[in-house]
């Protein structure tokens, strides 16, 4: 259970209070867990999803002009 608390404080933090964003971030870490063939979705499985570039903030990427 512990590690289900830390996942979901990962993408509440992730999320930047835009609820729209947090509601599509769990869409996306249960279909993660899916593939994964799991039943718990833990930091692992939510990080797997941030790492995926449309998650990543404009500042966390490089600019190639």
């Amino acid at each position: 259970m512990f590690n289900f608390t830390q996942a979901l404080g990962l993408i509440i933090r992730s999320a930047d209070g835009v609820l729209r964003r947090a509601r599509n971030l769990c869409v996306s870490t249960l279909l993660e867990a899916v593939r994964s063939r799991t039943k718990t979705v833990d930091l692992k499985i939510v990080n797997k999803v941030l790492i995926q570039p449309h998650w990543r903030k404009d500042f966390d990427l490089a600019s190639f002009n």
